[in-house]
């Protein structure tokens, strides 16, 4: 494909990604009265007051609320000298400071505040949707399959589910989208940059890290690149939680999210019963897909098994906290999703191509 008719078609998947990422979260604001909605802050979580200080017309959800407002919160004080202190009664505050990519985007290092805090987290979620997708739509024109496939992300839940709550779930998944882009352009310094970044947005993602480490070491023979491609990551990531156990507290605590394999699938579902109806349906989604990626891409070409299966480990470890709630499952696994979609349809071009060849 010529350049410019790739950088089209990029542009096109980029915003259709970012309209839909906007329309969903124009739906939620209109539902929970206004943009301040989007955070859910809630009216009994100890960083009640200080959200009230920045938005004064902030819209409460009644209890504890959502992680939107611990992203605003961090985002008003990215280096942990308040903000940690009032949320230590609700939160573990050195595994909420891990994530710190999505708040320090949004607030332009600090420096945002107020309404325009609040509308850098809307933008950075919207535009991190038109990134996802058109990472994908790049990664389906490397392969030669169509780019519609970039679908997979724009019709994902878990997508729809981030925008709508200003989490750091779709930052996270177009840094690592982008990262599989970068290394089938053979472009490796961008793809760990891109993968250490994922990391800093949210620490699962470095499940990508650990997929396509797998896929340059064992599949291409790359090994100075696989190590690469894991360790640099690695490293961001711990430099930056050194600083969190210096500034704030313990940088491994996970928070009770992290169990032994399937431990947590069970104690979710057992917690099924006293969840809402929606929430069920998306934890029955997500573990579907968690269950039926594994035989779905058995045959599928090996890119697509390192990096589905990587995230399939994610979910294996993944507490009751993930599984009990819907919308946090399938947030948190929303690649097992797309990297299934697409491993598929990429299996059945591969199949298409090979008929085609046989019977001219």
């Amino acid at each position: 494909m010529p350049i410019a008719a790739r950088h089209r078609t990029l542009l096109k998947w980029f915003l259709v990604g970012v309209v839909l990422g906007a329309i969903f979260q124009v739906a939620q604001a209109n539902a929970l009265g206004g943009p301040t909605g989007l955070i859910h802050a809630g009216d009994r979580h100890p960083l009640a007051d200080l959200i009230r200080s920045e938005l004064p017309d902030v819209a409460f959800t009644e209890g504890i609320g959502h992680d939107g407002q611990l992203f605003y919160a961090i985002g008003l004080d990215p280096l942990g000298r308040f903000v940690p202190d009032q949320m230590v009664a609700a939160e573990s505050p050195s595994y909420r400071y891990r994530r710190i990519l999505f708040p320090v985007v949004a607030s332009l290092g600090g420096l945002l505040d107020g309404e325009a805090l609040l509308w850098g987290m809307i933008v950075v979620s919207a535009l991190s949707v038109g990134v996802a997708t058109a990472a994908a739509a790049d990664i389906a024109l490397r392969l030669g399959i169509n780019p519609a496939v970039a679908l997979a992300v724009a019709l994902n839940p878990g997508v729809w589910m981030s925008a709508r709550l200003l989490t750091a779930d779709n930052l996270a998944l177009a840094l690592g989208l982008a990262a599989v882009s970068a290394l089938l352009a053979r472009k490796e310094t961008l793809a760990v940059v891109c993968l250490a970044l994922a990391g800093l947005a949210k620490e699962p993602a470095l499940a990508f890290a650990a997929g396509l480490a797998g896929y340059t070491w064992w599949s291409l023979d790359e090994r100075k690149s696989a190590a690469a491609t894991v360790l640099v990551p690695g490293a961001s990531l711990l430099a930056w939680m050194a600083y969190v156990g210096w500034a704030i507290g313990n940088p491994f605590d996970a928070s009770g999210n992290v169990v032994a394999p399937g431990a947590g699938i069970i104690a979710g579902v057992a917690r099924w019963s006293i969840v809402g109806a929606d929430d069920i349906a998306w934890a029955v989604l997500t573990l579907v897909a968690l269950v039926v990626s594994v035989p779905l891409l058995w045959k599928a070409p090996v890119l697509w098994r390192w990096l589905t299966w990587s995230w399939v480990a994610v979910g294996l470890v993944a507490s009751e906290l993930v599984w009990s709630v819907g919308n946090n499952a399938v947030r948190t696994l929303a690649p097992i999703l797309t990297l299934t979609a697409m491993g598929v349809v990429h299996l059945r071009s591969n199949r298409r191509a090979a008929v085609s060849e046989a019977f001219p």
